[in-house]
């Protein structure tokens, strides 16, 4: 399906010379399949954790730092003003990180920070330079929408022929990726790849295989019962009809997807109504149904689709044209209509929500989460306001949220980010980090109409993919964090790339040349040199921590040295330093446990868990008096946990 919409012939992008260069050149080759790989990976991400955990995305950190030095040294990085605006962006959030190590409570976690965001950097450049033609980006975007197509189908197919019960998390879809709102922003992003492919494919029949797919993703998205995922639905899909042209056709796209969805509800929503505290995960046989349910729901709406399609010539008359616009007012307004009644009073409904987001109330008696506003995001987002007002040039430095989240709030939910990428930038990054998210935006949203502009026609599909799946991410991660998963922001990433690859001769000319710009070539290059060293010193870390955690159970001495290793890679590392104080206390070596867990308190002082651990280890040592030091000291820390006590602790010990 997706090799027969990928463009006939290398339509050249920009300047012809620089064309014929990059079909030509076996080096640029190499790049465009690096730009392929990516794609892949992260079309599949979402099958492995999303590369959430450093030990896969700092692997693939290093090597695209690698693989940009050997790109930038061997030919010309040409950058669309849109390419270079966004570039600008990325490239900004990582530099002030890497600066707010310098007033960042957890250096640690700045630091990690800095090396997520020049990875963010380095794949968005990737694409852009190794994307230079039409056949390329068409290319890339189907290798991309292939590996999303893959996840859904692999995770349809486990819910139908696996144990689909276990995929799920208090009757929330959460597998394969391992989290309920990224699996949410997964599907979304795959519902727009599918909706471009069924609204600009060149056959009936391939147009009717991916509203199949669409359909699909949005049962998967019903069945993460993801609350983050309303707004990010409502939001893609509006800036989707205001922003990218062809909206009649999308609009019918939308309409026809999300009445397959709507067919399959009365089964899919059959999972989460099984709802019950005493009970972990839905019982196999009604995931299954609702697979099932999905699967017949799609089928159909496939079939109608691409009859639709077949059935309506491509230049309808403008009779028709009519005729289609009035028919899709009157479906929406009916629609609207009906929601109303549904729902009764609508101000009334909107004050009763909004007291509940304000007041922190979540009620799980209601057959699904979708019609529910509260939760515990205004107390996260209230928490990294706060933050801002605090210090509002520089905030309290990258990843360092839950130095106060800790402290002040008023819920249970353990979080080390405020569910949205604005929030979390404003309050770790103040308005420079908020500044440069809006480049980043700024520059894609222009590519995106630029394109849109230059070359619709021929390349509807993948203008309109990528636009989709950006869009969808920004606004999902906008109430969430899909931000720091890694692999499902490479998927956004790679989208944006392709879009914003389209140049126009005049920028072809000023691009930055191996052998004529030197000093700029030289500076990029250290750049990248000092992130591939920073990622690499970080990675080794990491290598060494998993390592010490692996031996302790059989030799506590290696656990010591491999611990001992990765303190000196990363000396402000608190899981290192809790390493070596387990390794300690296997030994029976309690006053150097103690002393390596009193350095990681004072490392970072607002972090209650190394006082935490040092309760527990003066209560396994019988040191009552200081477990109650320590567990005061915890508290003072984490006021809402109340469970920090000897008393506690001694009852899980005898529990054990």
């Amino acid at each position: 399906m997706l090799l027969d919409v990928l463009s006939p012939a290398p339509v050249r992008t920009g300047h012809p010379r620089a064309s014929d260069d990059a079909a030509g050149s076996p080096a640029r080759g190499v790049f465009f399949l690096v730009a392929v790989a990516q794609a892949a990976l992260f079309g599949l991400s979402g099958l492995f954790g999303g590369f959430y955990d450093f030990s896969a995305w700092g692997a693939l950190a290093l090597i695209s730092s690698v693989l940009l030095v050997a790109l930038v040294l061997v030919q010309p990085l040409a950058l669309s003003r849109p390419a270079a605006l966004a570039l600008a962006g990325v490239a900004l959030l990582a530099g002030w990180s890497a600066l707010s190590m310098t007033w960042a409570e957890s250096v640690d976690q700045a630091w990690n920070e800095v090396n997520r965001f020049g990875f963010y950097a380095i794949t968005l450049t990737l694409v852009i330079g190794a994307v230079r033609t039409r056949r390329h980006a068409a290319t890339v975007m189907g290798v991309l929408t292939a590996g999303l197509a893959v996840t859904v189908l692999y995770t349809v197919g486990a819910m139908l022929l696996g144990d689909g019960g276990s995929m799920f998390k208090d009757f929330r879809l959460e597998d394969p990726l391992g989290y309920v709102n990224g699996m949410a922003g997964l599907g979304l992003m795959a519902f727009w790849a599918f909706i471009a492919l069924a609204e600009g494919a060149r056959h009936p029949a391939a147009r009717g295989c991916a509203m199949a797919f669409a359909v699909l993703a949005g049962d998967l998205i019903v069945l993460t019962q993801s609350r983050a995922a309303v707004p990010a639905v409502v939001a893609s899909g509006l800036l989707m009809l205001a922003v990218v042209p062809g909206r009649m056709t999308r609009a019918w796209a939308l309409l026809a997807a999300c009445a397959g969805v709507a067919v399959s509800l009365p089964v899919v929503l059959d999972v989460y109504g099984e709802f019950s505290e005493q009970v972990l995960y839905p019982a196999d046989g009604t995931v299954r149904s609702a697979a099932a349910a999905a699967c017949v729901a799609a089928v159909a709406a496939g079939v109608v689709w691409a009859l639709a399609c077949a059935a309506v010539p491509g230049g309808a008359s403008r009779a028709l044209r009519r005729v289609s616009a009035g028919a899709l007012v009157a479906i929406v307004l009916a629609g609207a209509v009906t929601a109303v009644v549904a729902v009764g009073d609508p101000i009334d409904r909107v004050k009763t929500e909004y007291d509940d987001f304000v007041s922190l109330r979540v009620d799980e008696d209601r057959a699904t989460r979708f019609t529910e506003g509260g939760g515990f995001r205004y107390d996260l987002w209230r928490i990294a306001f706060d933050e801002f007002k605090g210090s509002p040039l520089r905030g309290v430095g990258a990843g360092n949220y839950d130095t106060d989240y800790y402290r002040e709030r008023r819920n249970p939910q353990p979080a080390p980010q405020p569910h949205s990428l604005e929030m979390q930038l404003l309050g770790e990054l103040g308005v420079v980090g908020l500044a440069a998210l809006l480049l980043l935006v700024a520059g894609v949203v222009w590519g995106i109409v630029r394109a849109a502009h230059d070359s619709l026609e021929r390349d509807r599909w993948v203008i309109v993919g990528a636009a989709g799946i950006f869009l969808a991410w920004l606004a999902h991660t906008s109430v969430d964090w899909l931000h720091n998963i890694p692999g499902i922001t490479g998927i956004a990433l790679v989208a944006a790339g392709v879009v914003l690859a389209v140049r126009q001769p005049g920028e072809e000319r000023g691009a930055i040349a191996p052998r004529r710009v030197s000093v700029a070539v030289i500076g990029l290059v250290v750049v990248l040199a000092l992130l591939a060293a920073s990622e690499g010193r970080r990675w080794a870390g990491e290598y060494y921590l998993a390592r010490s955690g692996s031996e302790l159970n059989r030799d506590a001495d290696a656990a010591l040295r491999d611990a001992g290793r990765a303190l000196d890679l990363n000396p402000d590392s608190l899981p290192a330093h809790y390493a070596a104080a387990r390794a300690y206390a296997a030994m029976d070596r309690y006053e150097l446990a103690r002393s390596t867990l009193l350095d990681a308190a004072r490392t970072e002082p607002s972090d209650y868990v190394p006082w935490v651990l040092l309760g527990d280890l003066a209560v396994r040592h019988g040191r009552l008096g200081q477990a109650r030091v320590a567990y005061r000291r915890a508290t003072v820390r984490s006021p809402y946990d109340t469970d920090f006590s000897v008393s506690s602790s001694l009852g899980e010990l005898r529990g054990s």
